[in-house]
């Protein structure tokens, strides 16, 4: 699945991106990778575990989900673009 910001090209620059994660019981390792454009904090449950984007190119981070138990997490990405962007 693919995510896009939308807004009004008169509005603010950030986007917020929220998505339900589910581990399996069996799961013993895992990754959540992250890219953007901009400055970004990636949140699961409500607690900050990535940020980047300050570069001028996109820059990946990626976080270990082997340490989350089993069942529903809340993943969410702020995302600010820079001026002119988006639109």
């Amino acid at each position: 699945m693919d995510s896009y910001p939308i807004w009004h090209p008169s509005g603010p620059r950030t986007a917020v991106l929220r998505r339900r994660l589910r581990l399996p019981a069996d799961a013993t390792s895992g990754w959540l990778r992250c890219a953007a454009a901009g400055p970004f904090h990636l949140f699961v449950d409500g607690v900050r575990v990535a940020s980047g984007g300050v570069e001028p190119t996109p820059q990946w981070v990626q976080v270990e989900l082997g340490r989350y138990a089993a069942g529903e997490h809340q993943v969410v990405v702020r995302a600010k673009g820079p001026a002119g962007a988006w639109v």
